[in-house]
């Protein structure tokens, strides 16, 4: 039963994470449009991949094999 709670708290940790990374994800590609140094670029892609590992790590932990093995 722990295990699973630890899991659940992860997974909410996750999920608020990834919102709030989508949130500064669009606030940088609205300043995109000014901002073409490649420094700005380089944040943009650093948030893009923290995001991506964060939903694959949320995949993981909400289906779990047998689940997947099911669909």
């Amino acid at each position: 039963m722990l295990i699973l709670e630890k899991q659940m708290n992860r997974l909410d940790w996750l999920v608020n994470k990834h919102a709030e990374l989508s949130k500064q994800i669009t606030e940088l590609e609205k300043q995109r449009e000014v901002n073409r140094s490649p420094e700005h670029k380089a944040l943009l892609t650093d948030l893009k991949k923290q995001r991506l590992l964060i939903k694959e790590e949320k995949f993981a932990l909400a289906y779990t094999p047998q689940e997947l093995a099911s669909e």
